[in-house]
């Protein structure tokens, strides 16, 4: 079983698209007599991101934001200043493109930026923009571990004594319910796995691992993953491009492990995950809410490529007789 650094995961269904921009000249007076003009008309700024808490009941707003931008629009980016390293100042960051790439229906600028602060999840969105003219506000909501949302949890564990030959006894985490989450996720160890790092070898000592689950009730939790769930590229198991594609989402969750300091990427053999689902998921494969005996298909965020990936399908099984 393959596994990222942050390897997001879920079962889900379709598809759609985004757009977005504008130009401003900005003129700055000093006090001392130098009077400064910045042309920024030499670049377009199509997007304007602001990053929250996506807990409203928290006082604490994500700071320190670092970003990552990657895809094959990433080269094309700017800050306002003209610098090809994008900057979160006080939760926004303004992206700026020159007109000499201005995209357009035919020809859009998508990329996929990443962006982590000290206490959050990261948050993978991605962005496609069609019109350099037209400016998109786009709020992205990072999620405080601590202090998650309805809709959401986060679950951290230590293994504790983890060998090069496996592990020595089976490992498992579970997430609770809860009046503010219904559905809940377990991740499962066998006996025996080995925690293998980005070369395929085997990790050894004290490993660590945090394990987030978004249920698809609570607005909180959709908004959240809105960025990554809507209009992102996807292959299928052959890895045949399926373009750009819109999920209606089922479950998700995301892993971070690691062994010491280094990171686990795979498993010698596959994890067994168990998602309870909200009855009332819609399939639009059947055009019905799901039942016993539905099959959905299951989906992993390639972080490399940035894309969806068809992993495997899934058999709805009843609980409990529900």
């Amino acid at each position: 079983m393959r596994i990222q650094n942050s390897t997001w995961t879920l079962g889900l269904f379709l598809l759609l698209l985004l757009a977005g921009a504008c130009k401003r000249e900005t003129f700055l007076e000093f006090a001392d007599g130098l009077v400064l003009n910045v042309n920024t008309n030499i670049l377009k700024t199509p997007l304007v991101i602001s990053f929250v808490n996506a807990n409203p009941n928290s006082g604490l707003s994500p700071n320190n934001i670092t970003v990552d931008v990657l895809g094959e629009g990433a080269d094309k980016l700017y800050s306002l200043t003209g610098e090809s390293t994008i900057t979160v100042i006080e939760g926004i960051v303004n992206i700026g493109i020159r007109p000499a790439d201005a995209p357009s229906v035919q020809n859009p600028l998508e990329f996929t930026l990443i962006a982590k602060a000290p206490g959050f999840l990261q948050s993978v969105n991605h962005f496609t923009i069609f019109d350099a003219d037209l400016t998109q506000h786009v709020t992205v909501y990072m999620v405080e571990k601590d202090h998650a949302p309805a809709g959401i949890s986060v679950d951290r564990d230590q293994i504790l004594d983890v060998q090069d030959g496996g592990l020595d006894v089976p490992f498992v985490i579970e997430s609770n319910v809860s009046s503010t989450k219904k559905e809940k996720i377990q991740f499962f160890l066998p006996q025996g796995v080995q925690l293998l790092d980005r070369n395929f070898q085997p990790l050894n000592g004290s490993g660590q691992i945090e394990l987030a689950h978004f249920d698809n009730r609570s607005p909180f939790s959709l908004d959240a993953l809105t960025g990554m769930t809507d209009a992102m590229p996807a292959v299928d198991q052959d890895g045949k491009i399926l373009g750009t594609v819109s999920f209606d989402l089922a479950s998700l969750y995301s892993i971070e492990m690691t062994v010491g300091s280094q990171e686990v990427r795979y498993f010698s053999e596959p994890a067994v995950v168990t998602l309870t689902l909200n009855p009332q998921t819609f399939n639009p494969q059947t055009n019905d809410y799901i039942k016993a005996g539905d099959i959905l298909p299951v989906w992993s965020l390639d972080e490399t490529a940035m894309q969806w990936h068809k992993e495997t399908l899934a058999e709805v099984v009843s609980n409990n007789g529900g």
